[in-house]
């Protein structure tokens, strides 16, 4: 199956296993970089329940052995009995809770499963919710760092004046503004250049954003791909949590 997802795209990924064997006392199913690790949508049993949402049930898994991917696996472990269901928040399915027996599965055994999806399912939402709204959070710390350096940052505005060297260049902002075309503002230190990308941030479809400056030749090579892609928390020493790079800003 991990052949099968080898892109790991529209793939299920096993983040968690347990179980003992029935054949050695020291042979425990917790790994989870075997052969099942990835399961790609609608294949087998648990890519079935991912896409359908349905939970399938095997009273007599000898009996029903489409479903078994492997038969002597099944057979050298006595296992008769399966059960599985997607978990499943608010319509979306985040992924599969299943769980293979050496018994029959009563009724009662699968209505606590339901019950540990539920809650599962509702823990998953709330984790991802949590990250994302961290996520948020420090994005709108860096803006704000961002907006405090530029009212920091004396500008008179708007470009006033009536020459026609002004005049040209206002049609020019004109012109390039409204699309999302680089443009390259070229002249001597203290000729204006910032003034002239103020307006055209201020003319342009992101006039709501913040405008991010980056003085490149004060950033350190090695800091290049954070500083401008971000990074994960925990990617690297002092990497203490998630950070957006100028480019997502």
């Amino acid at each position: 199956m991990a052949v099968e997802c080898s892109d790991r795209t529209q793939c299920l990924h096993l983040v968690a296993s347990y179980g003992h064997s029935h054949q050695s006392d020291d042979l425990h199913w917790e790994r989870l970089d075997g052969n099942f690790r990835r399961m790609p949508m609608g294949v087998r049993k648990i890519g079935h329940m991912a896409t359908s949402g349905k939970a399938v049930q095997i009273d007599d898994v000898t009996a029903d052995s489409h479903w078994i991917a492997r038969p002597d696996w099944v057979s050298a472990e006595a296992i008769q009995s399966f059960f599985g269901l997607p978990l499943r928040y608010r319509d979306e399915t985040l992924g599969v809770l299943a769980m293979f027996s050496r018994s029959p599965m009563h009724a009662s055994c699968r209505e606590w499963l339901r019950m540990i999806a539920d809650h599962l399912a509702a823990a998953i939402a709330n984790a991802r919710s949590l990250d994302e709204i961290d996520k948020l959070k420090s994005r709108l710390e860096q803006e704000n760092e961002y907006l405090r350096e530029e009212v920091g940052v004396a500008t008179f505005g708007e470009l006033v004046g009536n020459s026609p060297a002004l005049q040209l260049i206002s049609r020019q902002i004109d012109l390039v503004a409204p699309t999302d075309t680089s443009v390259l503002i070229l002249g001597e230190s203290g000729t204006g250049k910032e003034l002239i990308a103020r307006e055209l941030h201020r003319r342009s479809n992101r006039a709501n954003r913040p405008l991010i400056k980056v003085n490149c030749a004060a950033v350190p090579r090695e800091l290049y791909e954070s500083e401008f892609f971000g990074h994960s928390k925990g990617a690297f020493t002092g990497a203490l949590r998630d950070r957006a790079g100028r480019f997502e800003l």
